[in-house]
């Protein structure tokens, strides 16, 4: 969602579920404990995901863009991306080294998956909003550093390569903005069940955030 801006600009009105072809290995993976202590706090910290979810429907594409990129450089500053980028492969190797747990997957095996949102999914966690937010914060991840290693790869002339990153970045950035507007959606339902019968908007101070969308934390207690 970031990085650098002459080698990307947001596409949210252009997005598209696409089936990503490369050489290589992709990952299913479970967050190492350290990088869920990270998390837990940058978003206790924060509130990114609550508040997103809380943001009328009348964001503009430019104010999603905004928070996404401020977040998610925020949540990317605790790992060496430039050091990973210097390399095609083993670029994802020392990724899912750095932040994952993780088995490896092969492309053709992703792509017949139709459900790819469960590879970045913890099995075991049956709770639904907490379904949510590990696939937010994992793909918003990947698409980062995906696409630091695609301007990398640009600046060195390396095209093919570049493009290979580009679109993985862009598949990435496709399954955290369909399953952050998903939870915004469900949040604006909810709060209009929640309606005065009078007809008066509603009063966000009185509906906990357990009614919106969001409920605890996002690692195991």
């Amino acid at each position: 969602y970031i990085s650098d801006s002459s080698c990307w600009k947001p596409a949210w009105t252009s997005l598209s579920m696409r089936r990503v072809a490369l050489a290589g290995k992709l990952t299913s993976a479970l967050f190492s404990v350290p990088v869920l202590d990270i998390i837990t706090e940058l978003e206790d910290q924060t509130d990114f995901v609550k508040n997103f979810i809380m943001e009328s429907d009348g964001s503009s594409d430019d104010v999603v863009a905004d928070n996404l990129e401020s977040f998610v450089q925020s949540f990317c500053q605790y790992f060496d991306l430039n050091k990973m980028a210097l390399r095609d492969f083993p670029f994802l190797h020392l990724l899912c080294q750095s932040i994952f747990k993780c088995r490896e997957i092969s492309v053709e095996d992703l792509s017949k998956n139709t459900d790819v949102e469960d590879l970045l999914y913890i099995s075991d966690n049956k709770t639904p909003h907490k379904k949510k937010t590990e696939i937010i914060y994992k793909s918003l991840t990947l698409a980062f550093v995906l696409k630091q290693a695609e301007c990398y790869f640009s600046k060195t002339f390396q095209p093919q390569l570049s493009l290979k990153y580009k679109e993985l970045s862009e598949y990435y950035q496709t399954i955290a903005t369909m399953w952050l507007e998903n939870s915004r959606a469900t949040s604006i339902i909810k709060a209009k069940d929640a309606l005065l019968p009078s007809g008066d908007k509603p009063a966000w101070c009185t509906i906990g955030i357990h009614e919106i969308a969001y409920i605890g934390k996002f690692t195991v207690r």
